[in-house]
């Protein structure tokens, strides 16, 4: 499994390049009202995780895996918790939403061992490209400041080797399909 002590190294660099880049080339960046989400709660609960591990222990071996943002968002906001002490999350406040074929993800990004800190929002989705999840951002900001392709791209790189790493991904993805409020794997 891919531990949040490996994506603390990702996200400090990846907020020390952003900050590199607003400070020497502003001209990359514009500003713009940034990455918008869906407006509506998703709610986290140790039972909504429960649910999802259920969902994803019950799939293992083929079958069917389906998990609502309260669920999915849950059970990735518990396993930050047991993987790391809050000194070492960049991440706090994670929501992740689903809209027809679009994941978005929003933290707040921040912590003593940051360069920046703010709001940081993703728009993608998510394919099974040969057998494997993966994450296709399409845009992205940091306190509403858009982030350029270049970033994007190293960004989904990053995403990707994470993906490739967890419980979903240990067997063989056949499709995806994202509606509102719901992802379902195929497996």
């Amino acid at each position: 499994m891919y531990t949040q002590r490996r994506w603390a190294p990702l996200l400090v660099a990846f907020l020390f390049l952003l900050s590199s880049l607003a400070c020497s080339a502003g001209s990359l960046l514009s500003r713009t009202e940034g990455v918008s989400t869906p407006d509506r709660d998703v709610p986290v609960s140790d039972e909504a995780a429960a649910e999802a591990k259920a969902a994803i222990a019950q799939a293992k071996n083929g079958g069917t895996i389906r998990l609502t943002e309260s669920q999915f968002t849950s059970l990735l906001v518990t396993q930050l918790q047991q993987e790391a002490t809050a000194s070492d999350l960049p991440l706090e406040d994670l929501t992740v939403w689903f809209e027809p074929d679009k994941i978005y993800l929003r933290a707040k990004a921040s912590g003593d061992n940051l360069p920046a800190s703010g709001e940081l929002v993703m728009v993608g989705g998510i394919s099974a490209d040969a057998g494997q999840l993966q994450l296709n951002l399409e845009e992205a900001s940091i306190n509403k400041i858009k982030l350029p392709s270049s970033l994007l791209n190293v960004l989904n790189s990053q995403f990707n080797k994470a993906l490739a790493n967890t419980d979903i991904s240990q067997t063989k993805v056949q499709s995806i399909t994202i509606e509102r409020g719901v992802i379902t794997i195929e497996r």
